[in-house]
């Protein structure tokens, strides 16, 4: 704080405030927050002592909090009304919603997020020209907010402007990395031919656990299952009490799979690793297991000597 031209006796102050705030209150009321920064009345006696030693003066900006807050306090029913239109349009009353973020933006209209939520409405309506106009606005109060170019990105997409929707994809991801942002990404690859990039961007989405990563996943299987089958579908070599030899296929794709070729590596009577290919004729279900009966058995002395691997699989229509 000194080094930054403030005044010491801040943190003296502060941790005053704290040690007030907690009492009466239970064990670890302040944990969640101050977890780091422990309150306790030795703390408040250890940094004035710390501040006694430093140098005295400094800022204590308490004209310039006080200007920041009266803002704040001037713009609050802004947000207040923004918080009823999220309610509204949820409840699916857009009628209402839009009345109040109009009245947000009276209020405050240096706010981004009002225009933006304009946008998503327009947007939901498919009048996707009139959304594009809102979220030019939002960037234009906050350029460095991801959602806004998100979202004009996809608006961009719907009105086939393609090279203006990659821009804006592109300028989110920088901002924040967003499945929605690489699948849009993907999305827009695939249908300029460019397989290998919409394969990057499906696969960086794809990592997301939510309804837009399952789907970029699914679009990447659709896409690389054909060329790279190893990398979706699972082998895993069993055998029974007899000693007799299976290949278990599982299937953890959202896609149907049919004429898998598995090739079976083994040795033969004379200790020499042979290798043949097996066809399975059918389908694996999306999420199933099926079993190749290998009709070989396992000499348990050779064991690591068994082996399988995928090398071609498609897609079920």
């Amino acid at each position: 704080m000194v080094r930054a031209g403030y005044d010491p006796q801040g943190a003296v102050e502060l941790q005053k405030t704290f040690v007030k705030m907690s009492e009466g209150k239970q064990p670890g009321w302040l944990e969640g927050m101050f977890s780091s920064h422990p309150v306790s009345q030795e703390r408040v006696e250890n940094n004035q002592r710390m501040a006694a030693a430093l140098p005295k003066g400094g800022i204590v900006g308490e004209d310039r909090f006080q200007r920041v807050m009266a803002r704040l306090r001037k713009t609050e029913s802004a947000y207040q009304a923004y918080d009823k239109a999220q309610k509204a349009l949820h409840n699916g009353d857009k009628k209402t919603a839009r009345s109040l973020i109009k009245k947000a933006i009276r209020i405050e209209p240096k706010e981004g997020h009002f225009y933006s939520f304009l946008g998503d409405i327009e947007y939901r309506d498919k009048r996707y020209k009139t959304a594009r106009g809102f979220y030019d606005k939002a960037i234009d109060r906050n350029e460095a907010f991801f959602y806004y170019h998100l979202r004009r990105g996809l608006v961009n997409e719907k009105l086939e402007h393609p090279v203006a929707a990659k821009q804006d994809l592109q300028r989110s991801t920088q901002l924040l990395p967003t499945a929605g942002a690489y699948n849009a990404l993907g999305n827009l690859s695939r249908k300029q031919g460019d397989l290998n990039a919409a394969k990057q961007y499906y696969a960086s989405a794809a990592q997301h656990p939510s309804d837009v990563g399952k789907q970029a996943f699914a679009s990447l299987v659709e896409l690389d299952l054909p060329q790279n089958p190893q990398n979706y579908l699972k082998l895993r070599n069993v055998s029974d009490a007899l000693g007799r030899w299976y290949v278990e296929i599982a299937n953890p794709t959202p896609r149907d799979v049919r004429n898998l070729v598995i090739e079976l590596r083994y040795p033969d009577g004379k200790g020499n690793i042979r290798r043949s290919k097996r066809q399975l004729s059918g389908t694996i279900k999306a999420g199933a297991k099926l079993r190749l009966n290998t009709r070989m058995r396992v000499e348990p002395k050779l064991a690591d000597h068994y082996g399988s691997k995928l090398i071609e699989a498609q897609l079920a229509d």
